[in-house]
């Protein structure tokens, strides 16, 4: 069974046992303007000017390449514990996915793909769908098993962490349907998952249908300038 987690404002939102507090970030290294809440260092980018005049695109355009996986690891570079599976019993939908699976080791990986944003796109919508199986000793301990999603630059250099999930995320597929990267508009930047792994027995953590949209201007709520 899925469940949809609805876009995430500035605000703390409970995910099964983890509470995320998301809040708009001070100025990073990607030139961000600073905001009056700088309690914590990661969240959805600041959207920086206004939707108008905005060109006229032609429909949807989808920035990420095999973001199902059902092209295997195509356009996609891994590291680590991180892998591509095919289980059309296990996968959100088709059969491909990632997979971050450590084995009975801690071992860390990751995933990322490197892509443009148009400098005329009003928005840049970042989704994907992730699921965790945590560990036997899960029950035991405090949490400690992470996912960190983060923004990079062309060069692998981190510019903003978009978020953190534990080994306490849910353990059916779930929607984290983010941030609009708009702020990043008119650079080539990256889009990295990384675990962080610390428990004895480590949580395996799935990735699928990863997805940077950007949509037609007639879908766009205007804002004013």
């Amino acid at each position: 069974m899925s469940t949809r987690i609805l876009r995430l404002a500035s605000s703390a939102v409970v995910l099964g046992a983890l509470t995320l507090s998301i809040v708009v970030p001070a100025a990073s290294a990607a030139g961000l303007p600073t905001s009056p809440k700088t309690s914590l260092q990661f969240g959805c980018p600041p959207i920086v000017g206004c939707t108008a005049p905005q060109p006229l695109l032609p429909g949807p355009s989808q920035l990420i390449t095999n973001g199902d996986f059902e092209s295997g690891g195509y356009a996609w570079a891994t590291t680590g514990q991180a892998r591509v599976a095919a289980d059309p019993n296990l996968a959100h939908s088709g059969s491909g996915f990632i997979e971050f699976n450590p084995g009975d080791y801690p071992n860390p990986g990751t995933l990322s793909q490197r892509f443009t944003i148009p400098a005329s796109a009003a928005e840049a919508d970042f989704t994907f769908w992730l699921m965790a199986w945590a560990g036997s000793d899960a029950l035991f301990e405090d949490r400690r098993d992470f996912l960190k999603v983060d923004i990079l630059d062309a060069h692998g250099r981190w510019l903003h962490r978009i978020g953190l999930f534990s080994d306490q995320f849910p353990s059916s597929w779930t929607q984290a349907e983010y941030c609009n990267l708009s702020a990043f508009r008119g650079q080539t930047i990256q889009v990295q998952f990384t675990t962080d792994l610390i428990r004895q027995a480590p949580t395996i953590f799935f990735i699928d249908d990863v997805s940077v949209t950007v949509p037609t201007r007639d879908q766009i709520p205007a804002r004013s300038c």
